[in-house]
C-alpha cells in the first residue's frame, strides 16, 4: 500500500509567493501513478453562540450544537503535475510548486473568526484518485510599507504621540505621553485593546479584550514633559485584519489613573502588521474550530 506526505519548504509564506515544496510516494511493492493534482483553497469561517428568543447564549465550550457557524469558500486553485506513468518502489521524492494568489484575507484564528489555508495533493493511478493528503500553511498580507507620520492625540490633562499608525508584530509599539494634570496621579495605564467582529447569516457579536497591558507609576511622571513608554508586540497578537464575515481592529488605549476623580483616557486606533517571518509556525486548527 503506498502513502504519501506534503514536505513544505516553509509553514509561512506571504501572498503572492510560490508556495514550494516536496510530495514523498512511499511504496513497498511497485506501484505506477499517471499524475498529481495540487489543491491550494482558502476558507474562512465564523461562528457565535446560538439565539434564544433574541438572545445569546455564552458558553464555555466550543461544542456546534451550541454555536451557530457560516463558512465562505474564497479560492480554490488546481494543478497537475503529468508524471507520464512512473513506477516506484520504495520513495520517490516529487518537488512542486504553486503560487499564492493575491487579493484574499491572511491567516487568522481569533475567538469568533479563523481564516485557514490548506493544500491538498492528490495521486492518480490513471484517472482514478487514489490517495489524498493534505496540510495547512500560514498565509500573511504582503510585507506594507509603513509611512512615517506624527500622530497626536489630547485631551483634558493628556496628549500622547504616535510616529506612525502601524506597528510590527513581534518587534514593538513605542508612544509619548505628556500629562498636565497637576495632582492626584497615581500613574498612566497603556494597553492594546483588541476587538473582534463576526457575523453569522443575520447575527453578529463583539468580542473587546486587552492584549497587552502596561503601567507607569505615578512617581514616574512628571507634569508637561513628554515621556516615552514602550510595548513588546508578541506573535500571538492578533493583527488588524477583515474577511468578508469579520473583521478584526486594534486600538492603543493609555488611561491617566487618577486618586478620588474620573480616570482620563484617551484611545487611538493602531494597524498592527505581521512584517516579518520568524521561524517554522504550525497553527492547529482542528483543536479550535
Amino acid at each position: 500500500m503506498a502513502s504519501i506526505r506534503i514536505e513544505l519548504d516553509e509553514y509561512e509564506y506571504t501572498a503572492g509567493e510560490l508556495l514550494t515544496g516536496t510530495l514523498v510516494v512511499k511504496s513497498p511493492y511497485e506501484y505506477r501513478f499517471s499524475s498529481i493534482r495540487l489543491i491550494l483553497s482558502a476558507s474562512e469561517k465564523t461562528r457565535v453562540g446560538s439565539y434564544e428568543g433574541g438572545i445569546v447564549k455564552v458558553r464555555t465550550s466550543w461544542s456546534h450544537d451550541e454555536f451557530c457557524t457560516e463558512s465562505k469558500l474564497h479560492f480554490r486553485k488546481e494543478q497537475d503535475i503529468q508524471i507520464d506513468g512512473s513506477v516506484i518502489r520504495g520513495v520517490e521524492r516529487v518537488p512542486f510548486k504553486i503560487e499564492i494568489p493575491l487579493g484574499y484575507p491572511q491567516t487568522f484564528v481569533g475567538e469568533m473568526s479563523m481564516v485557514e489555508y490548506t493544500l491538498e495533493a492528490q495521486v492518480y493511478s490513471e484517472s482514478t484518485p487514489e490517495h489524498c493528503v493534505s496540510t495547512n500553511l500560514i498565509v500573511r498580507d504582503r510585507i506594507p510599507y509603513i509611512e512615517p507620520k506624527e500622530i497626536i492625540e489630547e485631551t483634558r490633562g493628556l496628549a500622547v504621540k504616535l510616529q506612525t499608525d502601524s506597528f510590527c508584530i513581534g518587534n514593538g509599539l513605542s508612544a509619548m505621553i505628556r500629562v498636565t494634570e497637576q495632582n492626584n496621579i497615581r500613574g498612566v495605564r497603556f494597553e492594546i485593546i483588541n476587538t473582534e467582529h463576526a457575523r453569522v447569516d443575520s447575527y453578529s457579536r463583539t468580542i473587546t479584550f486587552p492584549t497587552i497591558k502596561g503601567y507607569l507609576p505615578g512617581k514616574k511622571v512628571f507634569r508637561d514633559k513628554w515621556i516615552g513608554i514602550e510595548m513588546e508586540l508578541t506573535r500571538d497578537v492578533l493583527p488588524s485584519t477583515k474577511g468578508a464575515l469579520f473583521v478584526n481592529k486594534n486600538e492603543l488605549k493609555i488611561t491617566l489613573d487618577l486618586a478620588y476623580k474620573l480616570d482620563i483616557i484617551l484611545r487611538i486606533p493602531v494597524n498592527l502588521v505581521f512584517c516579518k517571518r520568524e521561524g517554522e509556525c504550525k497553527l492547529e486548527f482542528d483543536d479550535i474550530f
